[in-house]
């Protein structure tokens, strides 16, 4: 639920400077969009959006369907750009299925939550892990993640190298 992902993750984001705030619109082609944005007390922000069509499954109202994706969409769009997953959610272990590569959200086109999750957890490893990664992790996901590349890159090269061994 969404208050289960904020339960989890806000009180830790806010223990490091970091504030999470959404904006939502309705743009005319009738989908809703909703963008999660983390901002760092020193200024640095990072954002994610994601669109959907409004929830009309079950006996919905117009405006209970517009209250279901925009919650939903809250929940992944923090999920995502924190580079977190859920532990409930089915993963197919990178495994394509119905011809999209294994790291894309189908109804936005975007990366998944996951790619970004382990894009970012071999930027963490540094320059060396995320050079890897980025070489193994196949051409669609690399389009996938072109727009972040360079953040991911930046992110890898700040990693602290051990200190050189001081008998040389």
């Amino acid at each position: 639920t969404l208050g289960g992902v904020c339960e989890a993750v806000i009180e830790s984001l806010a223990g490091h400077g970091i504030a999470h705030s959404w904006d939502t619109v309705q743009p005319e082609n009738g989908m809703i969009a909703v963008k999660c944005t983390l901002t760092h007390l020193m200024g640095y922000s990072q954002a994610t959006t994601i669109e959907g069509p409004p929830d009309n499954s079950g006996h919905k109202s117009g405006v209970q369907q517009i209250g279901s994706t925009v919650t939903y969409l809250q929940r992944y769009t923090l999920l995502a750009v924190c580079g977190l997953a859920t532990k409930d959610i089915l993963d197919n272990d990178g495994r394509q299925t119905g011809g999209a590569p294994a790291g894309v959200n189908k109804e936005t086109e975007e990366p998944t939550a996951a790619l970004l999750a382990v894009a970012k957890a071999a930027a963490n490893g540094g320059a060396d892990s995320y050079a890897k990664f980025w070489a193994e992790t196949g051409r669609e996901n690399r389009l996938l993640l072109s727009s972040r590349h360079d953040h991911h890159k930046v992110m890898a090269e700040r990693v602290a190298r051990p200190a050189p061994d001081a008998r040389g």
